[in-house]
């Protein structure tokens, strides 16, 4: 096993927890998100005749389990220790298995488990903790940032509301137009404001889409045309085809149309 070097993480939690500023906070997102390596205590074993069925993949004849830890409130975390020594200062007599990941690795895995409540830095020293809601956001942006778009799934059950923003992005609206101009297989689009669970919101870019349209090239083209105005805005797009976009088409004004 490689020695892991998290100094970056640790000096910069260091220097958010001396003056917590919107700058050093986004130091320590750059470092967790993009650099640091973490420990996790695992335990590998053979799939069972049953298991191995319900997979039908030759090569994949193991299993995995990550150790999972409790807060005084029983909500589940999994654990991300920067060094052994850390992990020895949770267990001092562990001597099993351990698994590198990354930031991506826990993202990952907190989509596959609703049960598990996200991610905890050192828990007996940094105790930096990435809930599931912190977690998304960070791997959508960091997605945009690498490939300019991003993609992630409204769940069933979350609530979502529409609105109008006090101030419209005209900027970003005229630069979206202007890419639409170019793209014959949008009919028309509308522009909302979309809040998820009264907590997270985003703009929302409707669009109404011929049958033969590629909608993915349709997305990834509205996208960087409205990347410059977005700052630390999200924006979703959706096709009228989906329930949610057709309900913004017959209550909303098109801001552009063919």
């Amino acid at each position: 096993m490689s020695e892991l070097n998290n100094e970056k993480l640790l000096q910069a939690i260091a220097d958010m927890r001396a003056e917590s500023t919107p700058q050093k906070q986004d130091a320590v997102a750059e470092e967790l998100v993009m650099n640091a390596k973490f420990l996790i205590p695992s335990k590998t074993s053979k799939l069972s005749k049953e298991e191995a069925a319900q997979i039908h993949h030759p090569d994949h004849n193991t299993k995995v389990q990550f150790t999972m830890i409790l807060n005084t409130n029983k909500n589940i975390f999994f654990p991300a220790f920067t060094s052994l020594d850390e992990l020895h200062k949770w267990n001092p007599e562990y001597n099993g298995e351990t698994i590198t990941l990354g930031f991506d690795d826990y993202a990952l895995m907190l989509s596959k488990e609703e049960k598990i409540s996200g991610f905890v830095v050192d828990p007996m020293s940094a105790n930096l903790i990435v809930d599931r809601r912190m977690a998304e956001n960070f791997k959508l942006k960091k997605e945009v940032r690498l490939h300019g778009s991003a993609q992630r799934v409204i769940k069933n059950g979350t609530k979502i509301k529409l609105a109008t923003p006090k101030e419209m992005p005209t900027d970003m609206l005229d630069a979206i137009k202007a890419y639409l101009e170019t793209d014959e297989t949008v009919n028309k689009a509308y522009f909302r404001v979309m809040i998820r669970n009264d907590t997270d919101s985003s703009y929302l870019v409707v669009v109404d889409l011929t049958k033969d349209a590629d909608k993915d090239a349709t997305f990834d083209g509205i996208a960087a045309a409205a990347k410059p105005f977005l700052q630390a805005v999200f924006i979703d797009m959706i096709a009228t085809d989906a329930e949610l976009g057709k309900n913004v088409s017959e209550h909303t004004e098109p801001f552009y149309e063919k």
